[in-house]
C-alpha cells in the first residue's frame, strides 16, 4: 500500500482527512506541538467562528489570509478548503501587500499578522462570484515582473501533492522544517505533501544563515529539508555536510535553475553521506510541481529540468504547432 493509499485521502485531499491520523503530531512548533486531530479541530473552529460574523447571503466566503509560520494561519487556511472556500495566500506582516490585495478582491474574511498576533477581520463584502472548483489563489511575478494571482483548484492542489509524495518516496515518519515561505508555491507544496501523507511540520521562521535554525532542525528530527538556490548559496559558505543534520533523509530543490556543477555536487555528497537529493522544475501555474531528476540520474541530467511527473507528459512545441522530437531546434516547453 502506498503512503497516499495509507492516509485514506485517494483523493489525495489532505485537508478533509486530518483526523485520520488522529494523535499523530501534524505541526511541531518548538514549544509544543499539535496533533492532526487538534488541528482539525482548529480548522473547524475558524471556520465556524467566521461564519458567526458573516454578512446575510454570504455563504461561500473568499479568504485572504497571511500565510505565516504558526498554527493560525495553517488551521484557517484547512478550515476554507474543508469548507470548500477559495483562499488567496498573503505574504505575513506586510500590510500594504495584503491592502491592495483586499482593495482588488475584496474578501469575505481576512486574517491578519499584526503586532504579532493573528486577527480575524470579517468586511462588509458581498459573496464574491467565483468559480465552484476554485481552492487556492497565489502570487507569481511571472516572466514579466508584474504581481498576479495564479487560480489553482482543489483538484490541481490534490493531484500534485499526490504526485510530489509518489516520487519523493515521503511518508508518515518524515519532518520537513519551514524553510520556505508557504505563501510561495513551493513552500506551499512542502506543507501539503507533508499533511498528507501524516508527517510533521516543523515550524521555523529563522534563516539558514541563523544556528537557531539547524538546532531547531536537530531537535526536531528533521528528515526533509526544501531549498531554493539562494539557500544553497548559505550551505557552500558554511561549508554544509549530513553532520550538520543527522536526521536528513531528502534534500530537495526548486525555485529556480541551480548550477549543474553544484547540483552534481550535492548529488555526490547525497550519496556518499546516504541522503537522497531530488533537483526539481515547477510554476506556481502548475500547483506547483512539473519535473523533477531522480537521485539515479548522471550528472549531465542536471543541465535539464528532468523526467514528469507522474501523471504528467512534457512536450516541446515548435513555432508551426509541430512536436519537436529531436535535439538542436527550439521551441516551448508543454
Amino acid at each position: 500500500m502506498s503512503a497516499v493509499q495509507a492516509s485514506g485521502s485517494a483523493a489525495g485531499r489532505f485537508w478533509k482527512a486530518l483526523e485520520t491520523f488522529g494523535a499523530t503530531v501534524a505541526l511541531d512548533c518548538g514549544d509544543g506541538s499539535i496533533t492532526y486531530a487538534g488541528l482539525a479541530a482548529r480548522a473547524d473552529a475558524f471556520v465556524a467562528a467566521m461564519s458567526e460574523r458573516l454578512p446575510d447571503g454570504v455563504t461561500r466566503p473568499l479568504v485572504l489570509l497571511e500565510a505565516g509560520n504558526h498554527p493560525d494561519p495553517i488551521a484557517a487556511y484547512l478550515g476554507a478548503l474543508r469548507a470548500g472556500g477559495p483562499v488567496i495566500l498573503a505574504e505575513p506582516g506586510m500590510a500594504a501587500k495584503t491592502a491592495r490585495l483586499a482593495s482588488l478582491y475584496r474578501p469575505n474574511i481576512l486574517l491578519v499578522l499584526r503586532s504579532g498576533a493573528w486577527i480575524a477581520e470579517v468586511p462588509e463584502n458581498d459573496q464574491p462570484g467565483l468559480a465552484p472548483e476554485l481552492a487556492v489563489m497565489l502570487s507569481t511575478s511571472g516572466t514579466t515582473g508584474s504581481a498576479k494571482l495564479v487560480r489553482l483548484s482543489a483538484t490541481n492542489i490534490a493531484a500534485n501533492a499526490c504526485s510530489i509524495v509518489e516520487y519523493l518516496g515521503l511518508g508518515a515518519a518524515d519532518c520537513a522544517i519551514s524553510a520556505l515561505p508557504w505563501h510561495y508555491s513551493y513552500g506551499m507544496s512542502v506543507l501539503h505533501t507533508l499533511l498528507l501523507v501524516g508527517g510533521r511540520i516543523a515550524l521555523c521562521d529563522h534563516s539558514l544563515v541563523d544556528p537557531q535554525f539547524w538546532d531547531r532542525a536537530r531537535r526536531g528530527a528533521v528528515t526533509v529539508l526544501p531549498l531554493v538556490p539562494m539557500q544553497f548559496d548559505i550551505l557552500e559558505s558554511r561549508g554544509f555536510d549530513r553532520s550538520h543534520l543527522p536526521s536528513l533523509r531528502l534534500m530537495t530543490q526548486a525555485g529556480g535553475r541551480l548550477d549543474p556543477a553544484l547540483a552534481a555536487g550535492y548529488a555526490r555528497m547525497a550519496t556518499r553521506e546516504g541522503f537522497s537529493f531530488f533537483v526539481m522544475y515547477g510554476q506556481t501555474e502548475a500547483s506547483p510541481r512539473i519535473a523533477y531528476v531522480p537521485p539515479s540520474a548522471s550528472p549531465e541530467a542536471y543541465a535539464t529540468v528532468g523526467r514528469a511527473i507522474p501523471g504528467g507528459t512534457l512536450r516541446i512545441i515548435g513555432e508551426d504547432g509541430s512536436e519537436i522530437a529531436g535535439p538542436g531546434r527550439a521551441g516551448e516547453l508543454v
